[in-house]
């Protein structure tokens, strides 16, 4: 970490990347501009090519927005990364990575931004997430491991949710209630040091969606960057608002994305156990929602998981040699 301190020119940039989520962008965009906060900060759009009016509708009723028209959809990695570029023309303390389904309070960045002050060696934090409904959204994990990935796949962490030996990474047993040393923060929220950002380097853009979060905080961690979760703040992120237009694409290229994260930092061996437990996870799941579709228990969101897992299965069964190459997305 370097000493020397650089001359900002803004204390946050906010950074949004959108897909067809128009709605959704509008009503954070409302929020970020109607609550109050004290700080000097600026809003960036990346409009990863959307065709549902996104782009007009911020032209129209946010003039004030930069926003970015990356000219095809590009991922959420390098949607982020087009606007980080631009940006560093503003010299901004911090970076917030915000997605567009989010609804936020008053003085939720102005807290956030007081944290960061007084932890200097926080290179990226996160607050507290919450469900429409204001109940608590899972936000933050530990790093994938051979342990937990195995007690997730069989479920085990949902067997014995108040134990840490048990964990499948989600941190169930922990009530999310105090501000802590986390290993990996998901990305509807990153408030990043741009310091920080400088040493670690950009997304990975091979993550064209998912798992660019686990990614980008174990560099983090490997710069000797602490990562906090904050919960004196919070958020709410409604979730799906891009995933909902294609949920069994989204979901294949977020089991791609966990493939390639274990190549990337486990080697071959990485990838073949994750590919194994996620082939096996899918079918335990076409199992378990084939079975709640026959009892016609909670029968229209079952069949929908039962066909996403269903799909998912079969398509990770014809991955030819676990190649992960951009043109063999779905």
């Amino acid at each position: 970490m370097s000493d020397a301190e650089p001359d900002y020119g803004i204390d946050v940039a906010i950074l949004i990347v959108s897909w067809n989520a128009k709605q959704y962008l509008e009503n954070c965009l409302e929020s970020l501009f109607n609550t109050a906060c004290d700080l000097d900060f600026s809003i960036w759009v990346v409009d990863n090519d959307s065709s549902d009016g996104s782009v007009d509708m911020v032209k129209r009723n946010y003039p004030q927005v930069n926003l970015v028209e990356s000219g095809a959809n590009l991922g959420f990695a390098a949607g982020n990364n087009l606007g980080l570029e631009q940006i560093q023309s503003q010299k901004p303390r911090y970076i917030c990575l915000l997605n567009s389904d989010t609804k936020v309070r008053d003085y939720w960045l102005d807290e956030l931004f007081a944290h960061m002050e007084e932890h200097p060696n926080v290179g990226l934090s996160s607050s507290r997430i919450e469900n429409a409904d204001h109940s608590l959204q899972a936000s933050c994990m530990h790093s994938p491991s051979y342990w937990n990935v195995f007690c997730r796949t069989f479920a085990l962490d949902r067997l014995f949710p108040d134990s840490a030996f048990w964990d499948g990474g989600l941190m169930y047993y922990w009530a999310h209630d105090t501000t802590r040393k986390v290993e990996v923060l998901f990305g509807c929220l990153w408030m990043a040091r741009a310091e920080a950002i400088a040493e670690v380097g950009h997304l990975d853009t091979d993550f064209f969606m998912y798992a660019e979060d686990l990614d980008w905080c174990l560099r983090f961690r490997q710069a000797n960057w602490l990562i906090h979760y904050y919960p004196q703040t919070a958020i709410i992120h409604y979730g799906g608002g891009s995933s909902i237009n294609a949920p069994v694409r989204f979901y294949q290229e977020e089991k791609r994305s966990l493939l390639y994260y274990w190549r990337k930092h486990h080697g071959f061996l990485g990838l073949v156990f994750i590919y194994l437990m996620s082939v096996l996870h899918e079918f335990l799941r076409v199992l378990m929602f084939g079975s709640r579709c026959i009892r016609r228990t909670h029968k229209m969101t079952c069949s929908a998981k039962f066909m996403r897992s269903f799909k998912t299965f079969f398509w990770l069964l014809g991955l030819p040699k676990l190649r992960l190459n951009q043109d063999e997305r779905p």
